[in-house]
């Protein structure tokens, strides 16, 4: 998968999120907390490849696991129902996780496919 498609689709998918949780929430939506969330999902769905690099077929390790994917949606699931005031924290701790879980769903969608553990 090209780099420019896991930030387009891990920009979208944070960007998505905020906006979905400000319509749950029934809040207004802060422009800047969306962007921040696409910039933070776009540049953190970058992250497995830049760790484990697509030097050959078999690149897919530890951080290409879906493991690491499930420890990601537990932090993301721990800082959303954390009572820390901080609201920004809270959304670049999600944001960072839906951009990573996008790279692992959309690699997932190849014929390699992902490991278990790596």
């Amino acid at each position: 998968m090209r780099r420019s498609t896991h930030v387009a689709v891990g920009a979208f998918a944070a960007c998505g999120a905020e906006l979905i949780r400000c319509f749950v929430n029934k809040e207004q939506v802060d422009w800047l907390k969306v962007a921040a969330a696409g910039l933070v999902g776009g540049c953190v769905a970058v992250a497995p490849d830049l760790l484990e690099p697509a030097l050959h077929p078999n690149h897919r390790g530890l951080f290409h696991g879906l493991a690491t994917g499930g420890a990601a949606v537990y932090g993301a699931v721990k800082n959303t129902k954390a009572t820390a005031p901080d609201t920004w924290l809270r959304l670049l701790g999600r944001s960072a996780a839906i951009g990573y879980l996008s790279h692992l769903v959309l690699d997932a969608t190849t014929p390699k496919g992902l490991p278990i553990v790596g």
